[in-house]
């Protein structure tokens, strides 16, 4: 729960202020109320539909900081654990340890790389707030299928909205400020973005959801509104028009086709890596630059995807131990 590629240059607001739409208080102020009232179960959903439904750049300027709701909703979540007994489910496993020590590593590059700033305090809240507050909330099935629904419903008004914006060309969360009112176009088609930093990230979060979707319509718990949030996130990735959230899409719906061969991906990943050998020696170019000729969506710009890679591997002595700036 990060940003989401947000920058408040990106919006042109160059003047710290406070921006917070009427509108977005009253739901702010609802979300903290429901994320302190409601039982444990049920906080999740609040915590994740404000975020994800109101613009990246709403915030409330004090003390030099700028607070985006994000945060704020985080710090109420932890000012609700602080009377209850904290326990994440299966205690802590490999995957909580990787994301803390990922966590920890890019904020030690950025301090070493940039000196320290107020941003990476928040970026501390974010990660590893945003992290294990969900940790805490999401503790088995049930609770999963909860903030699915919670996503899905989040996914269905998203859709709706960014498949109006790639038609009309206005963001309509921009009339809320903290988000672009105009949308992008490249190579004279529009790129819907709705409350994200970019058309890219909009795609890639409605591809992300949907294999999540499909489990929550298969068992059967919520099948109109799994559906409704598959077409949600369907109507995200097209309406983005990037080829980045495509291709993840695809690679989300052949992740399911491979679900009954999951016992033997062993087989499968080393025909991948085989693979990659053999074009490795055929090929004239690197193997990476294979991708120069993937162009699911016209103008998207498969060669400097394929030179960013070359040059980030010819850079590799550059970067590789904590970055640069």
């Amino acid at each position: 729960m990060q940003d989401l590629g947000f920058n408040q240059r990106d919006l042109g607001h160059g003047a710290a202020e406070t921006i917070l739409h009427p509108a977005v208080m009253v739901a702010l102020l609802l979300t903290i109320a429901l994320t302190l009232c409601l039982p444990r179960k049920y906080v999740a959903v609040p915590v994740l539909m404000l975020p994800f439904l109101v613009p990246r750049g709403q915030e409330i300027y004090l003390g030099g900081l700028h607070w985006y709701l994000l945060r704020i909703v985080i710090l109420v979540g932890f000012v609700r654990l602080a009377g209850a007994k904290f326990r994440i489910a299966g205690g802590m496993n490999a995957i909580d340890k990787a994301f803390i020590v990922w966590a920890l590593y890019r904020a030690t590059a950025m301090l070493l790389t940039n000196g320290p700033t107020a941003e990476q305090g928040g970026f501390c809240i974010q990660a590893f707030g945003g992290y294990f507050l969900l940790r805490y909330l999401i503790q088995d099935e049930e609770d999963i299928a909860r903030a699915a629904k919670a996503l899905a419903v989040v996914a269905a008004i998203l859709g709706v909205c960014m498949l109006n914006e790639h038609i009309r060309g206005v963001n309509v969360f921009g009339y809320l400020r903290g988000a672009s009112l105009i949308s992008d176009v490249r190579n004279g088609q529009i790129r819907a973005q709705a409350i994200f930093g970019h058309s890219i990230l909009a795609g890639c979060f409605g591809a992300t959801l949907v294999p999540l979707f499909f489990w929550l319509w298969k068992s059967g718990r919520a099948k109109v509104l799994a559906a409704a949030g598959m077409a949600g996130s369907t109507l995200m990735v097209f309406s983005s028009n990037s080829s980045t959230p495509l291709l993840a899409y695809m690679a989300g719906v052949g992740a399911l086709f491979l679900w009954p061969i999951r016992r033997s991906m062993r087989t499968v990943r080393w025909g991948i890596v085989l693979t990659i050998a053999g074009l490795a020696v055929v090929m004239k170019a690197p193997v990476w630059y294979i991708i120069a000729h993937i162009n699911v969506i016209g103008g998207s710009g498969g060669y400097d995807r394929a030179f960013l890679i070359d040059t980030c591997i010819r850079h590799l002595k550059d970067w590789w131990l904590i970055g640069s700036n």
